[in-house]
């Protein structure tokens, strides 16, 4: 399996996995165990920007980090927009956030890698549409097909931003659904 292949089923696995400590214990308690995890992974970045071998993290790092980057970058401002959603939105919203950003924009990258034609930075036609079908049939699940409608596409233009989608997918999820 590729590289980016398995950085993309990690990231959807977590935000489906965070998702789930939110349904399953709260959005207070999933807000703390997610600062241990910043600060844990600040600590850990630390160490790898610094050449420590980690084990496990390091084997993580070496199997899943993009060529060039700084290791632990998206792990890092994942869990960033994963707080900021904890910390800014009621609970469903922030678990819409954390779904949309962990599945839709996985599977806009695993789409959009596999074609070279760019139709808006480095994003592909094919990766937005993903984009776009995934975060509505996810908001399918929570809001009624209008709703579901407007916040997928704010989710996806958001993801069009060139700033770290990391923090700019789950902060549109959540204040499209606290202002629409």
């Amino acid at each position: 399996m590729e590289r980016e292949t398995k950085r993309q089923l990690f990231q959807m696995s977590y935000g489906i996995g965070v998702a789930a400590l939110i349904v399953i214990f709260g959005r207070m308690t999933a807000l703390v165990w997610m600062c241990v995890v910043s600060l844990v992974g600040v600590m850990l970045h630390v160490l790898a920007i610094n050449r420590k071998d980690i084990p496990v993290i390091s084997h993580l790092l070496n199997h899943m980090e993009r060529d060039g980057n700084v290791p632990g970058k998206g792990a890092i401002s994942m869990t960033a927009g994963i707080v900021l959603s904890l910390l800014l939105f009621p609970q469903a919203a922030a678990i819409q956030a954390v779904l949309v950003l962990g599945v839709s924009d996985s599977l806009s990258t695993l789409v959009g890698i596999r074609h070279r034609k760019k139709f808006f930075g480095s994003k592909s036609k094919q990766g937005s549409v993903v984009f776009l079908v995934s975060a509505l049939l996810i908001e399918l699940l929570f809001q009624a097909p209008l709703l579901a409608l407007a916040v997928a596409v704010a989710a996806t233009v958001a993801e069009l931003i060139p700033f770290e989608d990391n923090i700019t997918i789950p902060l549109a999820v959540g204040f499209a659904l606290q202002v629409i």
